[in-house]
């Protein structure tokens, strides 16, 4: 697990460094990802120093592992990455690439306790150093403000992006065909805004935003409503037991959060962001039954 971890961390560094540049200019979505891993960083560089306060040093380096190999190398770098056209790489943003050495850079800093030798030597080798510099005297990073909107929008995408890749996998469609997304919301800025990115990492052709019912195979995240049309490659049958089976999760879903909040003890006793919380919960999954109610009509 070591050598393949301190692998993925030295591939994830030739890759940066092999990145070619061009002139800057504006690309919301990168941006948006950097700004995205930002908040993230933070995020589990507070439960990090939680868990060394608690002398939870094996927590905290899965903390460490899962941040650099799912956030950064499954997800940041996927991002930012450039397309291949015709077997040839296309060119990046100059600053999109200082900003990756500089994410990077913090988490070889983060790395550094636990694996001294490998994350020296990168760090060496990210921009030139003096004689004598050293990664096991520089600071360990300190965490910032933590951007709860940008963390909760990229939740969003992430679902987007696993149940698409989800639906190519059940229904054997390759990866390399671009299928079209249609999306019913009360909310269309936040997909407009992520729009280049689901695109990017789910390999959508295009996204419609629809007022009435869609085609295609369904699924909801949170009340909204979005549908990949396959063409004749849907199995009605097969796609019914699908919504129907859900449906039955949701609505036992539902049934526990009610009881909860039926629950005196509970309501008098709980925070009051942890009861609104469990509202926004019940909202939600009544909100998808509908929407999962209408797709098994369909």
């Amino acid at each position: 697990q070591g050598r393949n971890f301190s692998n993925k961390i030295w591939n994830a560094f030739r890759l940066i460094k092999g990145l070619n540049s061009k002139a800057n200019s504006a690309v919301l979505e990168q941006d948006l990802a950097t700004i995205w891993f930002e908040a993230r960083f933070n995020q589990v560089l507070t439960e990090i120093l939680d868990h060394f306060d608690k002398f939870r040093i094996s927590d905290a380096l899965m903390s460490v592992y899962n941040l650099i190999w799912d956030d950064f190398c499954g997800l940041y770098l996927e991002m930012i990455k450039p397309n291949y056209v015709d077997g040839q790489s296309e060119l990046i943003e100059q600053h999109k690439i200082d900003d990756a050495l500089a994410i990077f850079e913090k988490l070889m800093r983060l790395a550094h306790p636990f694996m001294p030798f490998i994350t020296e030597e990168i760090w060496q080798n990210i921009q030139e150093r003096k004689t004598g510099e050293s990664l096991c005297v520089q600071e360990f990073p300190k965490p910032e403000k933590i951007d709860t909107q940008i963390l909760a929008d990229f939740e969003i995408l992430n679902q987007i992006v696993s149940e698409i890749r989800n639906i190519r996998n059940i229904k054997q469609i390759s990866p390399k065909i671009a299928l079209p997304l249609s999306i019913r919301t009360e909310n269309e800025a936040l997909y407009e805004k992520m729009g280049a990115l689901i695109q990017k990492l789910a390999n959508v052709s295009n996204i419609v935003f629809v007022a009435g019912k869609s085609t295609g195979i369904t699924f909801v995240i949170k009340s909204d409503e979005l549908s990949v049309d396959l063409g004749n490659e849907i199995d009605a049958e097969q796609e019914k037991a699908s919504i129907t089976k859900e449906l039955e999760y949701t609505r036992g879903f539902l049934k526990s959060v009610e009881a909860k909040l039926s629950n005196e003890r509970f309501v008098q006793n709980a925070k009051p962001e942890i009861i609104a919380n469990e509202h926004n919960k019940k909202a939600d999954a009544e909100a998808k039954i509908r929407s999962l109610e209408e797709a098994l009509n369909r």
